[in-house]
């Protein structure tokens, strides 16, 4: 089995497991916590945690085995996914509490093994096919996360919350058999600093290449609508359109087959063009749906919107995702992945924390206010990428010696 292929299967069962999580998380939280606001804090912590631990595990990647680091990653993943089990065990029902130190401990798993296995990526893959590759990958695990939403919405249904989370552990097994198969990306020692020194030299890449920075705030904005999402979805379901979690559950996978009719599109049109500047409409036009779901009434309606959700918020990301994997060297990618999860934790920091802040429980109000937001920024930032490089905001039709053919 080559590098590669193994990869696309460690990518895939983790996407799994991610999906079965947020659903997990979020038919919990609103079951437990009952109310928006009490869902929106049990996302809000792990990005809290992104935010805080993003810099000095940033540079953590960017010094040790990167293989042993994402292994590491995925083992507290599952860890964090049998506490509810365990508490069970103990004679302890799953009580909101223990839901937010599980989200903590996912989200420093999380920082460790997408950084990681970044750099594994880039080590296995021709910088000239990372684009393709990339789209490959959102495409599998856009699918893994449909499999996972399903999955976990089937074991809400039949089975207690803390066994739920238990199927992950199973799952997070798997994914570390997996990665053991895959070879190492060392970085290099011969340049090495300090462990503080490289700590705040994260920052300064941003600095030193702006577009890494636009790159960072347009996958926060695209990914902070589904942070919204995983906010607000589960309480809509149940107030607004009177479902259970079975329509939850199909309506967030029309998300995910969106993502994966977006990753093969975008994988056969990279072939021939370059897409420069397709990323920013993309995020307008996911701010544009959301403020649709917003007038939405019906069941149907919703669900063709988070299809074309899907699809707009996996065309930008595969753009964003693969160009910044191109930009960032091996012995920095580390970094630059995590202060981008730090960037993207900041806009969910802001979208978890709004029915708090706003002090109102209307889902409608918060899709049409944060849809709004989503459309002004992303508009502000390719009209200053526009002016500082018109030319590179062109939809380029690649020559006959690129690569891609």
């Amino acid at each position: 089995m080559s590098p590669l292929f193994r990869y696309f299967i460690a990518v895939a069962l983790a996407g799994i497991t991610r999906g079965l999580w947020v659903v997990a998380l979020g038919w919990s939280s609103a079951t437990i916590g009952g109310s928006v606001a009490g869902v929106g804090v049990a996302f809000l912590v792990g990005h809290l945690v992104n935010v805080i631990l993003a810099p000095s595990v940033g540079a953590l990647i960017d010094r040790r085995s990167r293989k042993r680091l994402a292994i590491f990653g995925q083992a507290l993943f599952g860890s964090a996914m049998a506490l509810p089990w365990f508490a069970n065990i103990l004679g302890f029902a799953p009580s909101y509490a223990l839901l937010l130190a599980v989200a903590c401990a996912i989200a420093a798993a999380g920082l460790l093994q997408g950084g990681a296995l970044d750099a594994i990526q880039k080590s296995i893959v021709a910088k000239d096919d990372i684009k393709r590759t990339n789209a490959i990958v959102n495409g599998l695990r856009q699918g893994a996360m449909i499999a996972g939403a399903g999955l976990g919405g089937l074991s809400l249904m039949w089975l207690p919350i803390h066994v739920s989370f238990a199927v992950g552990c199973v799952l997070c097994v798997c994914v570390i058999l997996c990665v053991l198969g895959l070879p190492d990306a060392h970085p290099s020692s011969s340049e090495r600093k300090g462990y503080i020194a490289q700590m705040t030299e994260g920052y300064r890449f941003f600095l030193r290449q702006p577009e890494l920075g636009r790159l960072a705030i347009l996958i926060g904005l695209s990914v902070s609508v589904g942070q919204l999402s995983n906010m607000l979805l589960p309480v809509f379901v149940q107030r607004e359109l009177v479902g259970g979690s079975e329509l939850y559950g199909v309506i967030d996978a029309l998300w995910s087959i969106g993502g994966i009719v977006a990753a093969v599109i975008v994988a056969r049109l990279l072939q021939r063009f370059s897409l420069g500047g397709f990323e920013y409409l993309s995020i307008i036009a996911l701010g544009a749906l959301s403020i649709a779901v917003s007038l939405a009434f019906h069941s149907v309606s919703v669900a063709g919107l988070y299809f074309l959700m899907g699809f707009a918020f996996s065309f930008a990301k595969i753009l964003c995702d693969g160009r910044m994997i191109e930009l960032a060297d091996l012995d920095s990618i580390g970094r630059v992945r995590t202060h981008t999860q730090a960037v993207t934790s900041a806009f969910g920091l802001v979208v978890f924390s709004m029915p708090a802040i706003t002090g109102l429980e209307s889902v409608r109000f918060h899709f049409a206010l944060w849809g709004i937001g989503v459309v002004v920024i992303a508009a502000v930032i390719y009209l200053a990428a526009v002016l500082s490089g018109p030319g590179r905001m062109a939809i380029q039709q690649t020559t006959e010696s690129d690569a891609h053919d």
